[in-house]
C-alpha cells in the first residue's frame, strides 16, 4: 500500500563532484563538506523537514566503471565476467557506504540526527527505471524526527543484472511521492551556465532557467534556448551536471512549480539564502547561483 504523501520543507543534495575531490581514489573535500554541513545545522534548528542526498564523486564511480556495474550482468554468457561484474557491485557499495559514513559522522558532530539510508535492497531498477522503491523507511525516520542521508548506489535491475542509481534519480522520485518545498542542489560550481565554463570564458551564468509546460527552457528574456550545453567528467556514471539539470528541470515542471528548485555553488550566500528563505536575498555576482522557474 501506497505511504501517503508527506511534507518536506528541504531536499539538499551534496554533489559528490562538490565534497569529495574526483581527482583522488576515495578522497574527501573536508572544507566543502563541512559546509554543506554547517547550512544542514542551521536549517535544522529552524526545525525544518529535511531530507539529504548526496553524491559519490570520487568514491564509487571508478570501481563502477572499471567492472562496467551499469551495465549488469544477464547479457553475459561467461560466468567468470559474471562474477566480476558482481565483485564490482560489491566493491561499489563498500566504497559508496564509506562515504556515507564520512557524511552522517560529520552531521552527528554538528549535532544533527542524522541516519544513513542505503537504497540497494529497498529500491529495484528495471532498464535503469525505478519500479520498486523503499519510501516508508524515509517517512518513518522523518516523522521521528531524524534526518535520513541517502545517496547513489548500487541496486538490482531486473532487465540488466544491475544498475547504478543516481542520487538525482532518488530526489526525482521523492519530488513524486512527497509534497516538497524546495530542491536544492549544492555543487562546485555557481550554477548552470549556457555553455560550460571550463571550455569557454565568454560562458554566462543563468539566473533563471524558465520552463514551460512541455519542459522547453527559456532564458530570463522570455527566449526559448537551445540545448544548454554540458560536460561530463571521465568518471562519472550517472550523468555528472546534465542529469542533475535534467532532474532540476523535471521536478520543476513535473510539480508546477511548487516545488522550487535552485542550483548553486556550495557554501555560498545563495546556497543559504535559498535554503532557510526559498530565495535569493543576497547581492548577484560571486554568490549567484541558477533558480528553476515553471511558467504556465
Amino acid at each position: 500500500m501506497e505511504t501517503p504523501k508527506c511534507h518536506i520543507d528541504l531536499i539538499v543534495k551534496f554533489g559528490g563532484s562538490a565534497i569529495t575531490d574526483k581527482s583522488k581514489l576515495e578522497t574527501l573535500n573536508e572544507e566543502s563538506l563541512t559546509r554543506a554541513v554547517e547550512l544542514i545545522s542551521l536549517c535544522h534548528k529552524q526545525n525544518f523537514t529535511c531530507i539529504v542526498v548526496h553524491g559519490a564523486g570520487s568514491f564509487g564511480h571508478h570501481q563502477a566503471k572499471e567492472f562496467k556495474v551499469n551495465s549488469g550482468w544477464h547479457h553475459i554468457k561467461d560466468g567468470n565476467d559474471i562474477e566480476l561484474v558482481k565483485t564490482g557491485f560489491c566493491l561499489t557499495r563498500k566504497s559508496v557506504t564509506m562515504l556515507n559514513h564520512h557524511v552522517v559522522n560529520s552531521l552527528l558532530k554538528h549535532n544533527i540526527p542524522a541516519v544513513g539510508l542505503s537504497v540497494c535492497g529497498g529500491w529495484v531498477t528495471e532498464n535503469g527505471e525505478v519500479v520498486k522503491r523503499d519510501i516508508e523507511s524515509v517517512t518513518d525516520l522523518i516523522k521521528n524526527g531524524f534526518i535520513p542521508v541517502l545517496h547513489g548506489d548500487c541496486v538490482l535491475d531486473r532487465a540488466k543484472g544491475s544498475n547504478i542509481l543516481s542520487g538525482d534519480t532518488i530526489i526525482q522520485t521523492f519530488s513524486e511521492v512527497f509534497i516538497v518545498n524546495r530542491v536544492v542542489f549544492l555543487t562546485s560550481v555557481k550554477g548552470v551556465y549556457d555553455c560550460p565554463p571550463a571550455d569557454n570564458s565568454e560562458a554566462k551564468l543563468l539566473h533563471t532557467v524558465k520552463v514551460g509546460n512541455h519542459g522547453n527552457k527559456m532564458s530570463d528574456s522570455g527566449q526559448e534556448h537551445g540545448d544548454i550545453l554540458m560536460t561530463n567528467e571521465g568518471t562519472d556514471v550517472t550523468g555528472g551536471m546534465t542529469l542533475k539539470f535534467k532532474t532540476a528541470v523535471d521536478i520543476a515542471k513535473n510539480t508546477a512549480g511548487k516545488t522550487c528548485v535552485f542550483i548553486c555553488m556550495i557554501g555560498s550566500e545563495y546556497a543559504t539564502d535559498v535554503c532557510l528563505h526559498g530565495e535569493n536575498k543576497s547581492v548577484r555576482g560571486n554568490n549567484s547561483g541558477t533558480e528553476i522557474v515553471f511558467v504556465t
